[in-house]
């Protein structure tokens, strides 16, 4: 397999994982648009769609999109910006643990233990 197969292939993985999470979680919610309207506080814990297979779908598409541009443009300095914006990905979803954690209490302990971080479990 080519280079540039696998990083299409990242590509459509990533970009459809996207867009996936973006339909279920609906585009206010998915850009954080809705923090600080009350009704966001009641907003429920999102377990559907991509988000019963991985907690951070959203990381797992960027990860993807990076993966894509490193194995398209094969220099060191891509490869290195795909690994600092790969750190400031999972920076931002373990912080965004921490966030979840506070706001949904046991439901979201439970759901840590059902589901991954970021790699679904084979099935």
């Amino acid at each position: 397999m080519s280079w540039k197969v696998l990083a299409g292939l990242f590509l459509l993985a990533g970009v459809g994982l996207l867009g996936w999470a973006w339909q279920v979680l609906g585009w206010r919610r998915w850009l954080d648009l809705d923090d600080g309207a009350p009704e966001a506080a009641t907003a429920p814990l999102v377990l559907a769609g991509p988000f019963r297979l991985v907690r951070h779908p959203q990381s797992l598409a960027l990860l993807g999109v990076l993966a894509a541009a490193a194995l398209t443009w094969r220099r060191p300095a891509m490869w290195v910006l795909a690994l600092l914006g790969a750190a400031v990905v999972l920076a931002l979803a373990a912080r965004d643990e921490a966030r979840l954690a506070g706001r949904f209490g046991e439901a979201y302990a439970r759901y840590r233990q059902a589901v991954p971080f970021l790699l679904p479990r084979p099935r």
